[in-house]
């Protein structure tokens, strides 16, 4: 697995890209696969249709961690992989990670916030999710 390091705002999140999968470190852990995403650390979740229904969007709610990145490590702004395009981005309202995956991806796009996760999928996709204590699984068929 191939490791990036990423500052936003006043933590670290660790990404990791291997074979067809996603991993990202920031207060939660999140998995993302072509057609399922796992979630460790969530609170809470909703799902809501945006766009006249053309589009859906899973929130998932967790508690952030301030973890600062170990003092050895190369931070990056942006990240380029086969798998996705990670971009790090400050705003007056707050700092986000921008995730813009790759076509093998249902997934079109993922924004971290500080203490939500927004994934946003096509409107016509089926979203069943499963949830177990703080595990969310999140199927897209």
């Amino acid at each position: 697995m191939q490791k990036h390091y990423m500052k936003l705002e006043n933590r670290c999140i660790e990404i990791s890209v291997g074979g067809d999968v996603i991993q990202i470190e920031s207060g939660l852990t999140l998995e993302l696969r072509q057609r399922i995403i796992t979630a460790t650390g969530v609170t809470g979740y909703s799902i809501h249709e945006i766009r006249s229904g053309k589009k859906k969007v899973v929130y998932l709610y967790y508690q952030s961690n301030n973890t600062a990145c170990p003092e050895q490590v190369k931070t990056q702004d942006e990240v380029s992989t086969h798998l996705a395009s990670f971009r790090s981005i400050k705003t007056r309202v707050g700092g986000f990670l921008t995730i813009i995956t790759s076509g093998q991806f249902i997934v079109d796009y993922v924004v971290i916030g500080e203490r939500e996760v927004a994934i946003v999928i096509p409107g016509k996709r089926q979203v069943y999710i499963e949830e177990n204590k703080n595990v969310v699984t999140i199927y897209i068929v």
